[in-house]
Parts: structure tokens; C-alpha cells; sequence
């Protein structure tokens, strides 16, 4: 992520919803990036593989993405900055 930065890439599409080590604090030091935030219910960088029932999916996914924004901006990444992404590689039951 800093790589791109660094080459002054204006938007970060991050799969991880930012769970990596530094990669908050990385975007707090730049302020015009524009953040690509995924939902995510695993913790790597992949499509999910276990399939899980999809029935509280959405309450699921605005608790996510409330949770991620509060924490980025009490760290200094500003809200307007966030572009929330529901993650569509997760397999589900359907049911």
C-alpha cells in the first residue's frame, strides 16, 4: 500500500478493510487518499471458502462498516475519505 502511495496512487482498494499492520496510521499520514473499504469476514486476503448462512448478512455488514469507520476516523482518516464495500467474494448457503 505504501508502494502505491508512493507512486502517487489517489485510491486504495483494500480487500483487508484495513487490518493490516500500519495500514491505518499509513493513510492518517495521507490525507488525499481516498479509502476503498471492503466488508470482510475472514482475515485474509481471499475469498471466503466456508460456506456460512447469509440470513443476518446486511445487519452483518452495516455493523462492519460502522465499526472500521468509527475506528479509522477516531485514528485521523476522515470519514468523507471511506468508500464502503461490501465484499462479494464471500460464499454463503443462501440460506
Amino acid at each position: 500500500m505504501g508502494s502505491a502511495i508512493d507512486l502517487c496512487m489517489d485510491m486504495i482498494n483494500d480487500v483487508t478493510g484495513l487490518r493490516e499492520p500500519g495500514a491505518v496510521e499509513l493513510l492518517s499520514r495521507h490525507p488525499t487518499v481516498t479509502v476503498v473499504l471492503m466488508h470482510a469476514r475472514n482475515s485474509v486476503a481471499r475469498a471466503e471458502t466456508t460456506p456460512r448462512p447469509c440470513g443476518d448478512l446486511i445487519p452483518e455488514i452495516r455493523s462492519y462498516f460502522n465499526r472500521r469507520i468509527h475506528e479509522l476516523t477516531t485514528h485521523g482518516v476522515a470519514r468523507g475519505r471511506n468508500r464502503p464495500r461490501p465484499r462479494l467474494g464471500c460464499h454463503t448457503t443462501g440460506t
